[in-house]
């Protein structure tokens, strides 16, 4: 299969006006949106940490990243898109096995270059097809998110192992859904000429959510010291 034009990725796009893509750029708001509750929630409840507030500090990152590829689709922006969201999820990943299963630093970073070799193989699975392969990068993501939901009853925590649970069993299902949507964008165009894709942006913003709330329970009831 050739290889598409940035302004061909997605079925909202039909040219290279600046709103061409105008709810997949719009529903980036989800993300701002949801990194503005987590920071009146840790300051509702006097809640501190670096490592935290640069997780909330890059979903508004992630917002900005995103609108700006769906208005002016490149390389560039498209590497604006992609970087912040990829720092999400290893900060998020590394912040888990630091906090909740008192990993070190060394081997939660060699866990999460685990997680991104896995990315990287399952991209090459659909090499053929830029849609696809995008998709497909996030599947070890998806099942992540489930092992985690899993395993989380071993987490080194005080208390409130089943709120942690539930916080990040919304997040799988809702991932799942969300990256449903996203492969099914261009196949659905015929229903509906704006796609399902603006659904990967307001599904992800509470998938982030849902993350943020699971690790700030981490943090607050982890049962050592690790707090930066």
């Amino acid at each position: 299969m050739r290889k598409l034009p940035f302004a061909s990725l997605y079925c909202e796009r039909t040219s290279m006006i600046f709103w061409g893509e105008p709810l997949n750029a719009i529903t980036n708001i989800a993300f701002w949106l949801a990194a503005f509750a987590i920071i009146l929630y840790l300051r509702h409840h006097s809640i501190k940490g670096i490592w935290l507030q640069a997780i909330v500090l890059n979903l508004f990152v992630i917002g900005i990243g995103s609108f700006l590829f769906h208005t002016m689709p490149s390389p560039l922006t498209g590497t604006a898109d992609v970087i912040p969201i990829v720092i999400f999820i290893f900060a998020s990943f590394i912040f888990v096995l630091r906090r909740g299963f008192q990993k070190s630093m060394f081997m939660s970073f060699i866990c999460a270059v685990c997680l991104l070799i896995s990315v990287l193989i399952f991209r090459t699975l659909a090499a053929d097809d830029v849609r696809l392969s995008v998709s497909f990068m996030f599947l070890p993501v998806a099942i992540l998110l489930f092992i985690l939901y899993a395993l989380t009853p071993k987490m080194n925590l005080i208390s409130e192992h089943v709120i942690v649970q539930k916080w990040l069993l919304i997040a799988a299902c809702t991932f799942g859904i969300s990256l449903a949507a996203r492969t099914i964008d261009m196949p659905f165009c015929f229903a509906w000429p704006y796609g399902l894709h603006f659904l990967w942006h307001i599904l992800n913003a509470v998938v982030c959510y849902s993350i943020m709330r699971a690790l700030i329970i981490i943090q607050v009831n982890k049962s050592w010291g690790c707090s930066r």
